[in-house]
């Protein structure tokens, strides 16, 4: 695959544009960045059932409500996640298992009014629901974690975060431009194995070094371990929405940003680390 300077341009462009939205949100406190994940969150399921009624005629024919009653779902476990209390001793995470119980009953039992309705499209409906909720979810339980127990706040997670997303992908990218040679994957055949690899090793190096200079809070080896895994679930992210929009036989998810693609587009990669940031954060730093 040999380098076009366009492509990089634009992938850092968006790069970019990501990390200063998201970066936003951060500092616009816990109900500025609630809201920005509550807003990508939405984007990207009505792009992910968009996607799935194209690669398959049984989903387009399930119940309007089943689809988007996944969406109103996924927001209840994200509005779940909020800490404190809403009126008196009333809690947010009170609210969010009323709202779960009901439509917890509700969609599934649109089924029954679906034209056609198969296992599979039920299974596709509940990895949306584990893919994206999932990682908004994480996003927003790492934001309140480091906003209580860490001293510098929430924000150097999400640059720590963010910037081995971006590296990992640019990285990836001029390795495997300048040397690549092996297919990665069919769902991805831009992508080889060496730009994967040697983009990869070159994050570890690179955001390890930059994060035991000025992130104080995870060891080295937590620090490097962390890298490791984020770049990893990055790439799979990435393959899993590139085989979302292969088998519906489209180049982009949507078209949010002009030239750049939608929020699946954006935040394929995001997703999938920050559940994978959460849960070695979860078990192994708070847990040491």
């Amino acid at each position: 695959m040999a380098f076009d300077l366009k492509t990089f341009k634009l992938r850092a462009g968006t790069a970019v544009i990501f990390v200063a939205i998201m970066l936003l949100g951060i500092f616009s406190g816990v109900w500025g960045f609630f809201s920005l994940l509550l807003l990508v969150h939405f984007g990207a399921w009505v792009e992910y059932n968009q996607l799935m009624k194209l690669s398959s005629t049984s989903y387009q024919k399930m119940s309007s409500f089943f689809r988007n009653g996944m969406i109103a779902i996924g927001s209840c476990f994200l509005l779940h996640a909020k800490e404190g209390l809403l009126v008196d001793d009333t809690s947010y995470a009170e609210i969010a298992q009323y709202l779960l119980i009901s439509l917890g009953i509700a969609v599934p039992t649109s089924l029954i009014f679906s034209d056609r309705k198969k296992w599979k499209d039920i299974m596709w409906a509940l990895a949306g629901l584990a893919y994206i909720t999932g990682g908004v979810v994480a996003a927003f339980w790492l934001y309140q974690q480091f906003q209580g127990f860490f001293k510098q706040g929430a924000w150097p997670i999400f640059v720590f975060l963010f910037g081995t997303i971006w590296l990992n992908d640019t990285l990836a990218y001029l390795v495997g431009s300048f040397i690549g040679k092996t297919p990665l994957s069919k769902i991805s055949p831009k992508k080889t194995w060496e730009g994967t690899v040697g983009g990869a090793l070159l994050t570890v190096a690179i955001i390890s070094a930059a994060s035991l200079r000025f992130f104080v809070g995870f060891t080295t080896l937590q620090t490097v371990s962390l890298v490791i895994l984020i770049s990893i679930a990055a790439t799979l992210g990435d393959l899993w929405e590139s085989k979302l929009k292969r088998q519906s036989g489209v180049k982009d998810s949507g078209s949010i940003l002009p030239g750049h693609g939608g929020f699946l587009d954006r935040f394929d990669s995001f997703f999938l680390a920050s559940t994978v940031a959460a849960l070695y954060v979860k078990f192994v730093v708070l847990a040491a």
